[in-house]
């Protein structure tokens, strides 16, 4: 049996388990005019809710009170990744803790209902990101095809180094896969990395914020094959991206 983890805190006793996962596809009225007047119904995914049930239990009172105040504190401290099984994590936070005392057992036992909240509704890959690298030359376009093994698109790490001398050119990254770019306009030192990240939506160049000098997508990986194009300068591309599922 996998014992289920919240960050490092691991659930007592194996008598923990999953007791529902259910997924939410929203439908809300967006005010975007059709062409003949209507509005655009624009399905979602909502917060996915998890719910956990187990019983903490012991030989004292004193003890099992122990043991739910060290689950209070794990679960109190913040987003977490929630780890079911060995492969998958959902990364979510506590909504709300119940304790219930059976009467007759002077409290040593305690059944415990735990309710979480996953904002982003997707499960990830555990362990390592998977990772791509390409390293193309000063004005060469270059395709290379980059896979995402989960059943939902993923949001990348592109990390983007000056190997040649100093970057002044355009740099132009395409997923063909979805006709998404991006584009980046800035100097970039030789030695230096722009660190696009498409979770967090930021821009960094040689550390400092370069969104100014980004236009376009914060480009995503379909599930399955993507096919990319890169052109602008010598440098070494590296994606990072985690397999998610639904």
């Amino acid at each position: 049996m996998f014992t289920i983890s919240f960050g490092d805190y691991s659930f007592p006793n194996q008598t923990f388990e999953i007791a529902e996962f259910p997924l939410e596809n929203k439908i809300q009225e967006n005010d975007i005019p059709r062409r003949h007047g209507s509005v655009i119904q624009a399905p979602y995914l909502g917060s996915r809710k998890i719910r956990i049930k187990g019983t903490l239990h012991s030989s004292s009172s004193t003890t099992t009170q122990t043991q739910l105040m060290a689950m209070q504190a794990a679960l109190l401290a913040g987003e977490k990744a929630l780890q079911y099984r060995s492969d998958r994590y959902i990364n979510c936070r506590l909504k709300n803790l119940k304790p219930s005392y059976p009467q007759g057992l002077d409290m040593a036992v305690i059944a415990i209902d735990i309710s979480l909240i996953a904002g982003v509704p997707f499960f990830y890959s555990a362990g390592a990101s998977y990772s791509d690298t390409q390293t193309p030359s000063a004005g060469v376009t270059i395709s290379f095809g980059i896979g995402n093994g989960g059943n939902v698109f993923s949001e990348p790490i592109f990390s983007i180094c000056a190997t040649g001398g100093t970057i002044s050119d355009n740099i132009w990254l395409k997923n063909v896969t979805n006709s998404k770019i991006l584009q980046f306009r800035g100097t970039v030192p030789n030695g230096a990395t722009i660190v696009i990240d498409t979770d967090l939506l930021t821009v960094l160049n040689n550390g400092a914020d370069g969104l100014s000098n980004f236009e376009g997508d914060f480009i995503t990986l379909e599930a399955g094959t993507n096919t990319m194009q890169f052109v602008g300068a010598a440098c070494r591309v590296k994606t990072e991206y985690k397999y998610r599922w639904y």
